[in-house]
């Protein structure tokens, strides 16, 4: 049962458009390899068993647009994101598993809460972008338009030293600070509305604003990773910014992007000298994680 409900599960993340229980039985019926098809009991009784289980167990929901029933899935409990991280609502009680890290957050007006693909296509990204990396305790990370802080705060939870998150929007602002501290890490993530170019002509030994205890504790003033969750105009605009940013092996992890966009924008930043190094996609969206040559 275990398989099937993965199975499942990869195809309501997969698809692009919503699915009806009858949309699952057939593309998992059209699968020869599907778990379902290797069950003592009828395929599809099989079927609607395993997206039983996954409603009780909060990980899928029934949702309802006109007329019709859709399964989708659920945000409002623990969300397994990534091989280690994990997006659970502020007052989440369960356990983790060992290695897993858990992100809190609030829900509230700002971006960001794991809702979205490309919030998760982030993540993974940031996750990816971790992976197997020594010394991170001194790399910095920034988020450009960090709304709710969750991927800025993905990075520090994953080993990044300190960060910073820019946003222009006072809501984000002040629920970005709100969720880094519930993950307990408001000395090591400093939330700002000063602009990219502050970060940049601004040394570690001056990254403080005023009113906030945060000093960014880096051995260089550039950045190991950047991210931002951002549509494709906005993204393009930024490669200037990119640049100045990072330095060579510096990792960048880029969401937003429509999947036939993605092409479009690995070729604008291989001309700054971003090598792609891996993508993914989800319902339509893709995920680009680029390196600094």
């Amino acid at each position: 049962m275990a398989a099937l409900k993965q199975e499942i599960l990869h195809l309501i993340d997969s698809s692009r458009t919503r699915l009806t229980l009858t949309d699952i039985q057939k593309a998992v019926l059209q699968s020869d390899s599907s778990a379902a098809n290797h069950a003592s009991i009828k395929p599809r009784k099989k079927i609607k068993e395993a997206v039983r289980q996954l409603f009780d167990e909060g990980t899928v929901e029934y949702t309802y647009f006109y007329g019709n029933s859709y399964i989708e899935r659920s945000f409002h409990g623990k969300v397994k994101i990534s091989k280690q991280l994990s997006i659970v609502p502020a007052n989440y009680a369960g356990e983790s598993s060992r290695g897993e890290k858990v992100i809190r957050i609030k829900p509230g007006a700002a971006f960001g809460h794991g809702g979205h693909p490309t919030t998760r296509l982030a993540l993974r990204m940031v996750d990816l972008a971790l992976e197997n990396e020594t010394s991170l305790f001194s790399r910095q990370v920034i988020d450009i338009g960090t709304g709710s802080g969750v991927l800025a705060i993905a990075a520090i939870l994953l080993g990044i030293g300190s960060g910073i998150g820019l946003d222009l929007n006072p809501i984000a602002i002040a629920e970005a600070r709100e969720n880094a501290s519930l993950n307990q890490i408001e000395d090591k993530l400093l939330i700002s509305d000063k602009s990219i170019d502050w970060c940049v002509s601004n040394n570690k030994s001056k990254r403080r604003v005023d009113g906030e205890n945060f000093l960014v504790d880096s051995a260089d003033d550039s950045f190991f990773l950047a991210v931002a969750n951002l549509r494709l105009p906005s993204l393009s605009n930024l490669l200037p910014e990119m640049d100045r940013l990072t330095t060579k092996g510096s990792k960048l992890v880029l969401s937003g992007i429509k999947i036939d966009e993605a092409d479009i924008l690995v070729e604008e930043y291989s001309r700054a000298g971003f090598l792609l190094q891996n993508s993914i996609e989800e319902k339509g969206w893709a995920g680009l994680l680029l390196i600094k040559s």
